[in-house]
């Protein structure tokens, strides 16, 4: 018995190892390090505008993004606070509504997320043509660990997770289509926060841009559609321009801002 032990203590050892070597297949996001639960948030025009899934898949084409889980404090369940200890997902099945061709990997061989430590999952995959362009509702199944008493937990949830995770699919060859990898790679020399948000009548983007020169400014909706264009002029550090709804029906859109070197997108709600 003993050196069954030894034996899977080898094992056990070897595939992190070669986990580790290999490189993990996301990065959470280390500003939630003291937060709790799965970021982003699902999304809500009223609880949590900014939350949701950003990025926009388009037929036939590789795609990803990554949720942030952590536990950093007490969960309030039902008026009662829960201190957690860990978070499991399943290795297969617990994210359910994917579109045909993509899946999820997590940060962890085992699909574990413990106190303390930030960790990550990412969904993935190239969307076969075969999906039709529309959004597509996600739940997420885990189980928290307080103590020793398990309890199943559905994301999102009416009692601590109010909203909705949805993957927009495009068609091949729309705008709005864009990778996370790109997203965060633009990050680097163009930022954009669009103020309000929901927005009734008017709003104001608030840019910060490494590099000046003409933009291109799209407003798309979940289906990819283009609802507005405009070309705007951007200097180097802060602008600010004014973004009209008014011609915009209640719902979510996405605006892209770009130029021929980068191009930043962002969830938004027109709600009048």
């Amino acid at each position: 018995m003993k050196q069954l032990y030894i034996i899977s203590a080898i094992l056990l050892a070897t595939s992190s190892f070669v986990f580790a070597q290999i490189g993990q297949p996301c990065k959470p996001d280390e500003s939630l390090k003291d937060s709790l639960g799965v970021f982003p948030l699902p999304f809500d025009s009223i609880l949590s505008p900014l939350g949701g899934i950003k990025e926009i898949a388009c037929l036939g084409k590789p795609y990803e993004t990554v949720f942030t889980v952590a536990i950093g404090g007490a969960l309030n369940f039902s008026g009662t606070e829960i201190t957690i200890d860990s978070i499991r997902l399943a290795t297969t099945g617990a994210v359910t509504g994917l579109p045909a061709g993509l899946t999820y990997e997590c940060g962890t061989p085992d699909c574990t997320f413990r106190k303390g430590k930030l960790g990550c999952f990412v969904v993935k995959g190239t969307t076969r043509e075969t999906n039709i362009p529309r959004s597509y509702p996600l739940t997420i199944k885990g189980v928290i660990f307080s103590g020793v008493i398990p309890i199943e937990l559905t994301f999102p949830n009416e009692l601590i997770a109010v909203g909705t995770y949805t993957i927009t699919v495009a068609s091949a060859d729309s705008e709005a289509c864009m990778t996370s990898s790109l997203n965060e790679l633009s990050r680097q020399t163009l930022n954009a926060q669009l103020a309000p948000n929901p927005l009734a009548e008017f709003g104001i983007l608030n840019i910060n841009a490494q590099q000046a020169g003409r933009y291109q400014l799209n407003i798309f909706d979940l289906l990819g559609k283009v609802v507005s264009t405009e070309m705007i002029f951007l200097q180097v550090g802060e602008n600010q321009i004014d973004l009209d709804a008014n011609k915009l029906s209640d719902g979510m859109y996405i605006f892209n801002l770009k130029n021929d070197n980068t191009q930043i997108s962002q969830r938004f709600v027109v709600k009048k």
